[in-house]
């Protein structure tokens, strides 16, 4: 419906979609659709999600469902789509020491470049003969 449907269908799917988004969000399933919502959205559906994951309250809200292991996707999908991103990046600025202790929440940062990648683990030393 959400990729093949008319405009209205895909506007009453989005409607009924709304009220459950953010826990939708986190869910291993039902993340997809969110995701899906997103990209099928127009610019007016977009910031209706936008809204929703931003007046959402914990444990559904923005920087949970940011540092969430299926939520991450779905946040990350939301830094493609410009109407939306400088709403987004300044909650996630108001969340970063949260997003930062978690390493979802740093993948979230670093998508909305509010973070740069974490530093890589230090090389080994060299094994063998000539140590």
């Amino acid at each position: 419906m959400l990729e093949h449907g008319s405009a209205t269908s895909r506007s009453r799917l989005l409607s009924a979609l709304l009220p459950l988004l953010p826990s939708f969000a986190m869910h291993r399933e039902a993340c997809h659709v969110v995701q899906k919502a997103i990209l099928w959205s127009g610019a007016e559906g977009q910031r209706a999600i936008v809204d929703v994951l931003l007046q959402s309250e914990s444990p559904y809200s923005l920087v949970d469902i940011a540092c969430c292991r299926h939520g991450s996707f779905t946040v990350e999908e939301l830094a493609n789509v410009q109407v939306c991103s400088a709403l987004l990046r300044d909650r996630l600025v108001r969340g970063m020491p949260e997003l930062s202790a978690s390493s979802r929440g740093r993948q979230v940062l670093e998508r909305f470049h509010l973070a740069g990648p974490a530093p890589a683990a230090p090389a080994a030393p060299p094994c063998g003969p000539g140590r």
